[in-house]
């Protein structure tokens, strides 16, 4: 477990940085750094039938937040599927075939319409996190 957490951190800047997310706040893995780190969700308002969504906020689990965000960076390419997925998708029913392949082709279009309109590329995959994280809850509900 300490290994786990140790590649964790070692992982962590280096996938920052490559996102261009720099800690100019001082020394890594402190209070003040893990505050920095966490602050991915959107926040909402709706009423009724009206929705708006608001600027990111740091509401949520943090933990959760990064991988959603992490998994949101694959769909900037074209769905697809190899050896690997078919291989984990034995024994699952259709349904929820079905659902993952709309969940992934809606994502990677998704990803590719916002980037062309957006020069910052972190905020497309939160968006699509967001999104993602809508797909998961449907999934972990759907009753087949």
């Amino acid at each position: 477990m300490v290994e786990d957490l140790t590649r964790a951190r070692n992982r962590l800047p280096k996938f920052l940085l490559r996102h261009s997310r720099i800690n100019r706040g001082g020394s890594n893995w402190t209070i003040r750094h893990e505050r920095w780190l966490s602050g991915l969700t959107c926040s909402e308002n709706s009423t009724g039938l009206s929705e708006h969504r608001g600027a990111i906020t740091r509401a949520g689990n943090s933990h959760i937040r990064a991988q959603l965000c992490e998994a949101a960076w694959s769909y900037q390419h074209r769905p697809g599927l190899g050896p690997t997925i078919r291989g984990r998708q034995d024994g699952a029913s259709p349904a929820t075939i079905a659902r993952s392949w709309t969940a992934q082709t809606r994502l990677s279009k998704r990803f590719a319409t916002l980037a062309a309109r957006k020069n910052v590329k972190t905020i497309v995959a939160a968006a699509v996190a967001r999104e993602l994280a809508g797909f998961l809850w449907a999934e972990m509900n759907a009753n087949d």
